[in-house]
């Protein structure tokens, strides 16, 4: 039995992360700046660190759920149809990257709209036809509106005070030291297509910069709460290079003791490579960048522009500059064969790379959702592919038994030395030991490893698919 809705004269809000990497979540904290703004009541619940009850739900008028990524959309589908069931008067709306993915639930009713990339004048929309008391947003230019504005608009300090402590969440690993981290973003959107990125379908190339101001006071209320490593969550940090690094130095000069990490593409390290040095000196430790795969044809169709001779130019720029480099990878492509992954363990041991390759990445497979941008060429054209509304991804198989072999053994390992607490480097033994057994190709051994390890206490990935116990945790609990 539902408990009944209580009255508030203001509008009543539950705003929803199920995953953000470790991360506490920047969108429920820029959200939730919108909420005061609008003097709504709300809470902010992060369920990869606390439950939610029936009571939080039943009384909201407005229910939003982040969807950064692939990941968290999973889990999304998981807990719509009971939240829909507990409150089904409320307006349930999704928020990020993934919320165009979720238009099937649009359709099955559970969501009452979604709205991706500048997302903040259209929950401004939602609130101010709430607030008019227009609580049932039916038309059909309001629902386009709510699911397509790219306006920009003026940012506000992310409130973050209803979110756990960044105590609570993943750390930065260093030297045998664990750093608080904070994350920010000082661009959004991307101005490259790779055609695989969910930041190509959504931004088309487009980037917006956010303000100075709004972003050193973020910085301000993360340093109140313990930050001592700050991860700067732009799809590319070097996008604007002279608007990025102005705010990194700023928040240097005021915060000696901070360190930073960035994501910055392979093509712009290149471009960019006298910039690269000033990372160090302003306390960056690692870079992350997409590698994805060491096969030039892969690159090709994922349209990195860039080549394995890159890379390899990329490590030296970066060692040279006394930065780490952390390489993220899709092993798994309907182009690839069983020497690609054979190459890219080569790749990963002759350049010290184990300790700072997640073990997730060694099972990633290519992702095409609805909305890929991979459509707009004709890289698919010869794959019989069928989606899966409820995997929000076109299931496909390679051509290949022995390479679809591979990938359910990888999984099955990286299942296992989740459960086992194995550590990385008898992990990467056991994969390699793995690939050996299958393949005639030479795979370095790596027995004597002792390489550099570092970066975030987080384990799984937002390409990933979720885990049965992930999935299980966004259940609600009274």
């Amino acid at each position: 039995m539902h408990l009944t809705k209580k009255k508030s004269k203001n509008l009543n809000i539950v705003a929803i992360s199920l995953y953000d990497l470790g991360h506490q979540p920047l969108p429920l904290a820029a959200a939730a700046a919108i909420f005061k703004k609008h003097s709504c009541d709300f809470s902010l619940i992060d369920l990869s660190i606390s439950n939610l009850n029936e009571d939080e739900i039943t009384a909201a008028d407005i229910i939003l759920i982040s969807v950064p990524m692939h990941t968290a959309a999973r889990m999304a589908l998981n807990i719509l149809p009971t939240l829909k069931e507990l409150n089904p008067d409320a307006h349930i709306s999704a928020f990020g990257l993934y919320a165009i993915q979720l238009e099937d639930s649009l359709s099955e009713h559970y969501l009452d709209s979604a709205f991706a990339g500048e997302f903040e004048p259209n929950l401004e929309l939602l609130l101010q036809e709430y607030i008019k008391g227009n609580n049932s947003l039916v038309s059909s230019k309001t629902w386009e509106k709510l699911r397509t504005d790219f306006t920009r608009q003026k940012f506000f300090v992310p409130e973050r005070k209803k979110l756990p402590n960044l105590n609570e969440y993943a750390k930065i690993q260093y030297r045998d030291n664990e750093k608080i981290n904070g994350y920010i973003e000082t661009s959004r959107g991307c101005a490259h297509i790779c055609s695989h990125c969910p930041v190509t379908a959504v931004y088309q190339g487009k980037f917006r910069i956010i303000d100075q101001a709004s972003i050193l006071s973020d910085v301000d209320n993360l340093i109140n709460q313990g930050a001592e490593h700050i991860t700067f969550g732009d799809p590319d940090f070097f996008n604007a290079p002279k608007h990025s690094l102005k705010i990194a130095s700023m928040i240097k000069t005021k915060y000696p003791f901070l360190t930073f990490d960035a994501t910055i593409k392979v093509e712009h390290i290149l471009e960019y490579e006298e910039l690269i040095q000033t990372l160090d000196d302003l306390g960056f430790l690692y870079i992350i960048s997409a590698f994805e795969s060491t096969s030039d044809n892969v690159l090709k169709h994922l349209k990195k522009n860039h080549n394995l001779h890159d890379m390899y130019h990329v490590l030296e720029i970066c060692k040279n500059a006394n930065l780490f480099i952390k390489p993220t990878w899709i092993p798994f492509t309907p182009w690839m064969n069983y020497a690609d992954y054979v190459r890219m363990l080569n790749f990963i041991i002759e350049n010290d790379l184990v300790g700072l390759t997640p073990r997730i990445q060694y099972g990633i497979k290519l992702l095409i959702p609805k909305y890929s941008a991979l459509f707009n060429s004709d890289s698919l054209s010869e794959f019989d592919m069928q989606y899966s509304s409820d995997l929000l991804n076109h299931e496909w198989s390679h051509k290949n038994s022995e390479v679809e072999m591979l990938f359910a053994e990888v999984s099955q390992l990286l299942q296992s030395s989740n459960e086992d607490a194995m550590s990385q480097v008898n992990f990467f033994q056991k994969l390699c030991n793995l690939v050996a057994a299958r393949t005639d190709e030479s795979i370095i051994n790596c027995q004597s490893f002792t390489g550099p390890s570092i970066g975030s206490t987080e384990n799984w990935y937002c390409c990933a698919e979720p885990t049965n116990q992930q999935l299980i945790s966004v259940n609600l609990s009274k």
